[in-house]
Formats: structure tokens, sequence, C-alpha cells
């Protein structure tokens, strides 16, 4: 897992052969609706609006690098390298779900950050920071 500033974004070789596409797709992206599009096909972005802590999921991914843009809000991520699996590997979905997580580390997300999640990092997304909030955030699936 790696938790650091957008700006340092390009410090990154596993984002920097997309970071001209994930550049412009930021540069002036409003949303009002979930929505999923695919921008080439090793690069897709989810686009989520959310009530902090109103889903709960522990997951983690085999195919995809989960790079992680909070725009509004703040959301509290647990993370680890253990858990007890609740619904084995999808492959179409690139999904395994836990029942339980051995937390190794709570981040605290806020905008002008970002995470990237690599398939070894169980996450446990959208919870509950310092109060509840309206969430509006960005996940960039990119295929390894």
């Amino acid at each position: 897992m790696i938790y650091d500033k957008l700006k340092n974004l390009s410090d990154y070789p596993q984002i920097s052969k997309h970071l001209s596409a994930i550049i412009s797709f930021l540069k002036d992206l409003q949303f009002d609706e979930n929505q999923t599009i695919i921008i080439n096909d090793k690069l897709k972005a989810l686009l989520t609006i959310y009530q902090s802590g109103s889903k709960d999921i522990i997951e983690s991914h085999d195919k995809y690098l989960d790079l992680v843009i909070l725009l509004k809000g703040q959301e509290k991520i647990n993370t680890g390298h253990k858990g007890k699996i609740k619904t084995a590997y999808d492959s179409q979905k690139d999904i395994t779900i836990y029942d339980s997580l051995d937390i190794e580390k709570t981040i605290h997300l806020r905008p002008q950050h970002f995470l990237i999640f690599f398939p070894e990092d169980i996450h446990q997304p959208y919870l509950i920071d310092e109060y509840s909030c309206l969430c509006k955030k960005v996940t960039f699936k990119i295929l390894i």
C-alpha cells in the first residue's frame, strides 16, 4: 500500500505509464451519480458518491491495482494482509471478500491525497472517520 499527497503521484512507477490519462481524466471531473468509465483497455475509473459508514466491505483484488483519490469528504480505511475469507475470489469482478481483517494500519483519507492498493493489500474502505459525511471518490482500476 502507498499513501501520499496527490502532487507526488508521478513519483510512482506503477502509475507513471497511465499518469497522463489519469491527470487528463481528473482535470475537469464533475459527477453526480455513481458510474464506471472505461478509459482504455488497462485503465477504468469508478466514480462513487456515498455517505461514510454506509457500506461494510473488506476486500482485495488480484488483477487490478486500486488508485483511490478522495475528492470530497473524509474516510477511514483499515488495511492489512491477513483476513478470514467470506467469499472466494470472483475473477469476473476481480474481488475477494473477507469476513474479518487483522488491521495493521488505519488510513485517514482526505482530499489531495491518494492510496494505491496492491493485490496483497486487504482493505476495508467507506468507514466513518471523525464524523459521517458525504464523500466523492474516484477509484482508478489499473490492470497489472
